[in-house]
Parts: C-alpha cells; sequence; structure tokens
C-alpha cells in the first residue's frame, strides 16, 4: 500500500511538471499570439476580426503555428527586453 501511495505521489509530481511546462511552452505563447494578432488588426486594411476567424477555421493548424511563433518570438524579445533595462538600470530597479 505504501508503494502505491509513493508511486502515485511521484505520478502526480510529473504530471504537475508536465503541465506547468506545457502551459508555459503552448498555452502562453498561443495565447500571446492571438492578442497580438487582435491588437494589430488595424494596422493591415483589408484585415477583421471576420477575415482571422476565418482564416483559423480553414487552415486551424497553420493558424495555431502562426500565433504560437508570434507569441513564442513575442516573448522571446520582451524577455530581452527587460534583460537589456536590467543592465542599464541600477540595482534593486527590476528585482530578479
Amino acid at each position: 500500500e505504501e508503494t502505491l501511495i509513493d508511486v502515485l505521489n511521484q505520478a502526480g509530481g510529473v504530471m504537475k511538471v508536465i503541465l506547468i511546462i506545457s502551459i508555459e511552452m503552448l498555452v502562453f505563447p498561443l495565447y500571446c499570439g492571438l492578442l497580438l494578432d487582435i491588437a494589430l488588426l488595424p494596422l493591415f486594411e483589408n484585415a477583421s476580426l471576420l477575415s482571422r476567424v476565418l482564416f483559423t477555421i480553414e487552415t486551424p493548424l497553420t493558424s495555431i503555428f502562426v500565433h504560437w511563433f508570434v507569441g513564442t518570438c513575442y516573448m522571446f524579445h520582451f524577455a530581452l527586453f527587460v534583460s537589456m533595462c536590467r543592465k542599464i538600470m541600477r540595482s534593486g530597479v527590476l528585482c530578479k
């Protein structure tokens, strides 16, 4: 019985790690990409929310990949910007 409890505890820990990593590597970048897509709609003349939804319906895998990739690039560049700001500003302004 103790062995089963230990195995279930370890499996629960592994599942927590998998869940957190998948959220950080898949869900956050996808969400950032979707928000950037919506925020940048006014910059494009023929783009509308309906055209973006139709694109997602017609080619869902491409849409998901593009939004994930753009969100990942955005998160990476934001992390670089914060790192650059930490080097420029005095210590303690942006806590590590």
